[in-house]
């Protein structure tokens, strides 16, 4: 009957529905890993370019990233990306650069910015310009940017607003924010999982299958249209 008819179709709606959202599901988790892994490597490469380049140094960076997420509200994905532009700043040395990458942490709190934009507002107050912190609050003497000195600049600014995104993840937005740091975690995992298992033969594999997927979509519109009037007394003819 057009009833059952129908009801087979919705059936068929929702399971293609469910592995579609199964699908979006894996799509994401390797996307996470993916972004991980392009962010490491960036990083890598741009230690390299500046002769810091070891394992032990991009290790250290990436745990330092670690901590800072599990302390803080940034991901470690975004930390490491960001350090990439704070390595190929000449004035951030090798041993200055951890201390670097903690303030453009807190720099982004404090100044309600993403990471980009407070690693660009550092490297400019590195380079004797206050421009982009001033115009957020934070001042720095005409005597300390103009001394060229990284240290003493970072050290002015730590005082500031030293410890501001640790302080932030202590209040609900913050909570909230590591909590979705912790979800991405496990999307990274099990994204490199799902990576490491894709070889060529399994992507053939499943790109059939999503071509199915999209097949049986066109199947069911195509049979829902036969069932687009149940009573043709509603129909209008």
């Amino acid at each position: 009957t057009s009833v059952n008819s129908l009801g087979s179709t919705l059936l068929n709606v929702k399971s293609l529905i469910v592995g579609l959202v199964a699908t979006a599901g894996l799509k994401s988790m390797v996307s996470e890993f993916a972004e991980a892994e392009k962010a490491s490597a960036g990083f890598r490469a741009a230690i390299a370019r500046a002769g810091r380049e070891t394992p032990a140094f991009a290790l250290a960076i990436e745990n330092l990233a670690q901590a800072l997420q599990d302390y803080g509200t940034q991901d470690s994905t975004a930390v490491i990306a960001a350090a990439k532009f704070l390595a190929i700043n000449e004035k951030i040395t090798g041993s200055v650069l951890p201390r670097a990458i903690k303030l453009t942490v807190d720099l982004a709190a404090a100044t309600d910015r993403d990471l980009h934009s407070a690693v660009l507002a550092l490297n400019q107050a590195l380079a004797g310009e206050a421009g982009g912190l001033s115009r957020a609050g934070i001042k720095l003497s005409e005597a300390t940017l103009k001394s060229g000195d990284a240290v003493a600049i970072m050290a002015a600014l730590e005082k500031q607003v030293g410890g501001t995104d640790e302080a932030l993840a202590k209040t609900t937005s913050g909570s909230l924010a590591q909590f979705g740091n912790a979800l991405k975690d496990v999307e990274k995992e099990v994204g490199e999982i799902i990576a490491s298992a894709l070889t060529s033969g399994a992507l053939k594999q499943m790109t059939v299958i999503l071509q199915e997927v999209v097949t049986g979509i066109s199947g069911t519109a195509g049979g829902m249209g036969g069932h687009g009037c149940i009573e043709r007394q509603f129909c209008g003819g």
